[in-house]
């Protein structure tokens, strides 16, 4: 009995992600006769980077235009202060064109605006040689399309190591990650397309699946060449993303509220003077964002009052956030212009959980109420107020909340309502006391002193 599954094929191409779909796409356009075989170790249709999400390619000269491939070089070279391989990045810029037109023939959606020009984005110092891409389902299609010419595809199927004959690379062993069953296949040529790795810098809290790029890229191509006798070049081209604290970690919650646009408005000078600095957002209520502060998954927070900021460095946000109710339009609350607390006292509430504690001196919102407070018909609480849009939307009850939050404009079914008297929450920016911050970080709060004033202690 055979212990394990042997195949043959003229190509055998490791991964299937991106690269491994086009490779066995254009080996069976080279030759419809000639086998090609796929190793990939996810599912070819969900699997590699796209699959988590594409809105745009990243490199296309369009013929015609300023976008050339020498300019192309050029810029990159620049950015990358002349360490790179030009032949290669020319190459990228002047073949992906014709890419790009076989993907419109396959149905991935790139807009054009009304003159049949092209969506593009500048991500480079000089010309525009992003394209925006609308297409979820790039991947499908493109896995679709490797079964339509013929590929065969092994999915689950983990590559392990590179066979050889002599100094030539004769195939490749791998093994079935669901079942333990091993695989070989002896192949007339071998192409490894199993991405880079995610998994050179990794967050200090352990948190694998955190890191910035996708966390399928573990580097197998490279261990299995070095162990082939393979030589490693172009780690020198390693793009790094400056990331505060840790290559995943975020750099600020924010909130949508008014306060937020101030912010924002911040964010974009900085982002100006500091291009190579980059943030992720995170969204949630004062405990969820606390918590990971207190954990080191976060550098700073942006906190509603009412919280309990009593353990931490902070500096007021000088803008005020108003207090309201969202009701459907069809409610008898729509036709008033402001909400009493006598209105609330009968009617269904859904509330932050976060506004409605009481264990918070100086809660500014229960005390807006006062002996009151505990008449209200609170049916439900909330952490984010997106989910208690829904709830109104669907007539559980009215959403207290603030204003800016949830989409309440002429187009939604749903409208808000200021408290009378007016009801403010101010906002803060926090971090952990005696933190020890990363350059970036400390760059970051420099410019935060300087816009909106010296940290309160």
């Amino acid at each position: 009995m055979q212990p394990y599954m042997t195949l043959s094929a003229d190509v055998l191409i490791v991964g299937g992600g991106s690269a491994g779909v086009m490779a066995a796409i254009r080996a069976k356009q080279m030759d419809p006769g000639q086998r090609v075989v796929v190793f990939e170790k996810g599912d070819m249709q969900y699997s590699g980077c796209i699959a988590r999400g594409m809105d745009a390619m990243n490199i296309v000269a369009v013929p015609g235009t300023e976008e050339t491939p020498e300019l192309y070089v050029e810029t990159n070279r620049e950015a990358c202060q002349g360490i790179m391989d030009e032949p290669v990045n020319y190459a990228m810029a002047k073949r992906t064109w014709a890419v790009m037109k076989e993907l419109m023939d396959w149905g991935v959606c790139f807009p054009v605006d009304e003159k049949g020009q092209f969506d593009k984005l500048q991500i480079h110092s000089k010309g525009k040689f992003c394209i925006t891409m609308k297409e979820p389902e790039l991947k499908t299609i493109l896995a679709k399309k490797a079964y339509e010419y013929g590929a065969e595809v092994y999915n689950r199927i983990m590559t392990v190591r590179l066979l050889k004959d002599g100094d030539r690379i004769s195939g490749a062993v791998g093994i079935n990650v669901r079942t333990g069953e091993i695989v070989v296949c002896k192949a007339k040529s071998v192409i490894l397309c199993s991405g880079g790795t995610a998994r050179f810098g990794l967050p200090a809290n352990g948190y694998l699946y955190g890191v910035y790029d996708f966390p399928g890229n573990t580097g197998d191509g490279y261990v299995m060449a070095y162990r082939a006798g393979a030589e490693l070049s172009g780690f020198e081209y390693t793009l790094v993303y400056y990331i505060i604290k840790d290559i995943n970690a975020p750099l600020l919650y924010i909130t949508l509220t008014r306060g937020a646009h101030l912010l924002n408005a911040f964010a974009q000078e900085f982002q100006e003077d500091h291009p190579g600095i980059h943030y992720h957002l995170y969204s949630g209520n004062a405990e969820d964002v606390t918590e990971r502060l207190d954990k080191g998954l976060l550098d700073f927070g942006i906190l509603i009052q009412p919280a309990d900021i009593s353990k931490y460095d902070y500096i007021n946000i000088p803008a005020k956030d108003t207090w309201g109710v969202i009701v459907r339009r069809d409610s008898p609350f729509a036709e008033k212009t402001s909400i009493r607390k006598e209105d609330l006292l009968h009617v269904p509430l859904i509330c932050s959980r976060q506004a409605i504690s009481k264990s918070r001196q100086n809660n500014e919102f229960t005390a807006w109420f006062g002996e009151d407070f505990e008449k209200l018909d609170i049916v439900t609480t909330f952490n984010l107020v997106y989910n208690a849009a829904i709830m109104v939307a669907s007539g559980l009850g009215c959403a207290v909340t603030i204003d800016k939050i949830a989409n309440t404009t002429e187009s939604s079914n749903l409208c808000f309502r200021p408290l009378e008297p007016r009801l403010h929450s101010g906002l803060n920016i926090i971090w952990k006391k005696h933190q020890i911050f990363s350059s970036a970080a400390e760059v970051f709060l420099e410019k935060l002193r300087e816009n909106f004033g010296s940290p309160s202690l």
